[in-house]
């Protein structure tokens, strides 16, 4: 089989109402877009029919992979395996909730062609938010979150805990191999360790959809607080291997 020009990652747990549609549109977008992709769904944990309904839409969507683990994996954990799994020349970590449209990934593919290492879709650019005033509550918790985890662990780019995020192969291997969060908070630590090892990321504004956007529990905050201050030691002490810049910290 030809190695893919694009790979996506989707970790999910539970996400058997929501996967199908995100799935089917995705596939419908990419098979205009000219190159060869695989789409990588990696369950954690899952008690739903999730695997069930991917391994039906196989036969519809090409590329498409199931890959099932234990709740222990985590979140953070589903995403390292997939990413590293993956086969393609770019690899795009992609939500379930489908916040953000797959069309933005021309955004971050221009970004990985002009040099990047890394390019993430940012939630934050002016006039990049749609959705009710009932989404109004998601964006001051999505700034003040990112601003929380930015003061800890200091970052050029805004959005740090977007999950629209895309990555050269050689940059994928180099990060997700070091990452060890389980968590939420698995999308700041890649940054982290992205900037500790001198990689160039860049930041592109996309439109988000808060009104799609997976609930959290206050629980799940205070979870991802606790694995920034984690990230910030594991850093601090070399935790993660030599050729760390840290002089930011």
């Amino acid at each position: 089989m030809a190695k893919p020009y694009l790979s996506i990652i989707i970790p999910v747990k539970n996400e058997a109402e929501r996967l199908p549609l995100t799935l089917l549109d995705v596939d419908r977008y990419l098979r205009k877009a000219g190159y060869a992709y695989e789409i990588i769904v990696v369950g954690y944990g899952s008690t739903d029919a999730t695997a069930e309904i991917v391994e039906k839409l196989k036969g519809a969507i090409r590329g498409l992979k199931w890959i099932g683990y234990e709740a222990e994996l985590g979140k953070g954990g589903a995403l390292r395996r997939g990413a590293l799994l993956a086969r393609g020349t770019v690899r795009l970590m992609f939500s379930p909730d489908y916040a953000i449209s797959i069309e933005h990934f021309d955004l971050l593919k221009q970004e990985i062609e002009r040099g990047a290492h890394a390019a993430v879709g940012s939630r934050f650019g002016k006039k990049h938010y749609f959705g009710t005033l009932r989404a109004v509550p998601a964006r001051l918790l999505s700034h003040a979150g990112a601003l929380l985890t930015r003061a800890i662990l200091p970052s050029r780019v805004r959005d740090v805990h977007s999950e629209f995020r895309a990555f050269t192969a050689e940059a994928t291997q180099e990060l997700f191999e070091r990452a060890e969060c389980r968590g939420e908070a698995v999308h700041a630590e890649i940054l982290a360790l992205a900037r500790a090892r001198g990689h160039e990321v860049a930041e592109v504004p996309v439109r988000w959809d808060a009104e799609k956007r997976t609930r959290m529990a206050a629980g799940d905050y205070l979870r991802i607080f606790a694995e920034t201050l984690t990230i910030r030691s594991r850093l601090w002490s070399g935790a993660y291997g030599s050729r760390h810049d840290t002089s930011y910290l």
